[in-house]
């Protein structure tokens, strides 16, 4: 890894890493037809019962505001099986600058829709 590090980015640091899981398992979600697993009302954010704490947890911390809380929301919900524009609404969410132009950035990912990965690297 240092190795790598040192030959792309000439340093042991850089400003962005993300890991994309795309989760496509092959099947849909009924009833949105989304075939991200993450992305599911049943698995992902909205839905699954195993995020009620985060949920809850958000909702502390937001309070009434109903803004505030979706996107946070969506946040996590974009963060699974992102593209390059998901990534770049996510740091500006967090109030990070977006990726510049010949920007390196690393990605690691699970090898699913090698095109979303190729059109990350584009940018």
């Amino acid at each position: 890894v240092e190795d790598f590090l040192m030959e792309e980015f000439g340093e042991l640091k850089y400003r962005i890493g993300v890991h994309r899981r795309a989760m496509d398992e092959g099947g849909k979600d009924p009833k949105t037809g989304e075939r991200h697993v993450c992305r599911w009302e049943s698995r992902g954010i909205h839905g699954d019962s195993r995020f009620a704490w985060l949920r809850n947890h958000i909702k502390k911390i937001t309070g009434e505001d109903k803004d505030t809380y979706e996107k946070i929301i969506a946040m996590y919900h974009h963060s699974c099986a992102m593209d390059f524009h998901d990534l770049q609404n996510i740091l500006i969410f967090h109030k990070q600058n977006p990726i510049k132009d010949n920007e390196k950035f690393f990605i690691a990912h699970d090898h699913q829709e090698e095109w979303v990965i190729k059109d990350m690297e584009t940018y």
